[in-house]
């Protein structure tokens, strides 16, 4: 197989991100939605960092998964988290 061939493949935005040059059909569910992050990717999508988002992963409240050397985190445990965070600003809240 030649280099590129038949593999995913990442390019460049205006900005300099890396973003998918196509979508992987394997990564994204039916919506297109992707399914797994890596662990960078995961806490930019949540708006923390990595030192907190590895101390999320160590409290237990993220789950990472292995795929051989790759460190993924899945898409529902990232909403299940946001889900379980406490509301701010909510009618009748003192504070």
């Amino acid at each position: 197989m030649r280099s590129g061939e038949g593999a995913f493949m990442l390019k460049r935005d205006d900005e300099g991100q890396r973003e998918p040059a196509g979508r992987c059909p394997a990564c994204h569910d039916r919506a297109g939605v992707r399914l797994a992050y890596r662990v960078d990717e995961a806490a930019d999508l949540i708006g923390v960092g990595r030192t907190t988002f590895y101390a999320l992963i160590r409290d237990g409240h993220i789950v990472p998964r292995k795929l051989g050397r790759a460190t993924l985190i899945l898409r529902a445990d990232l909403d299940r988290l946001i889900e379980t965070l406490p509301r701010q600003g909510a009618a009748g809240d003192e504070g």
